[in-house]
């Protein structure tokens, strides 16, 4: 039964956050000028780079910044000195993580608000969409749910 109020709640969010997403860049096309518009249609319509091949500037690049932090770890521990020459204080650590408190939806829906309003075209969700509170009364219980079961 859960299974299936599950499934329902998530193709109604899956159609809330589609028919968001696109009033968003319509607002957004209507709003720009050619320029800006094409840039958009370009970046969403622009295939994911396939970097598969390496060039040999990458690959010395990348060799010169290894060489580079080998060696500056390698001056660090000849600043340490050895072993021996440290203090040897056994510090035993009392503290534990063994019980955690549940959050609330208040606690939840407090930093959703807080939460700076910016957003990536990545995002599964937009943070202005999160904050309305019609997107709220959707997913706050799941999200509630999924931290205090981490």
């Amino acid at each position: 039964m859960h299974k299936d109020m599950f499934k329902v709640q998530s193709k109604y969010v899956v159609t809330l956050i589609k028919d968001k997403k696109a009033e968003y860049y319509q607002q957004r096309i209507r709003d720009a000028d050619h320029k800006d518009t094409f840039k958009m249609v370009k970046t969403l319509l622009k295939p994911p780079d396939n970097q598969q091949g390496e060039s040999i500037d990458e690959i010395i690049r990348v060799e010169e910044l290894r060489c580079f932090f080998d060696n500056k770890i390698k001056k660090i521990h000849a600043t340490l000195g050895t072993p021996a020459d440290r203090d040897q204080d056994n510090v035993v650590c009392v503290s534990s993580f063994d019980h955690f408190e549940s959050v609330t939806q208040d606690i939840v829906s407090m930093f959703i608000k807080k939460a700076a309003t910016k957003s990536c075209s990545l995002n599964p969700l937009p943070t202005n969409l999160l904050k309305q509170s019609r997107i709220q009364d959707v997913v706050l219980h799941p999200i509630t749910q999924l931290i205090n079961h981490s």
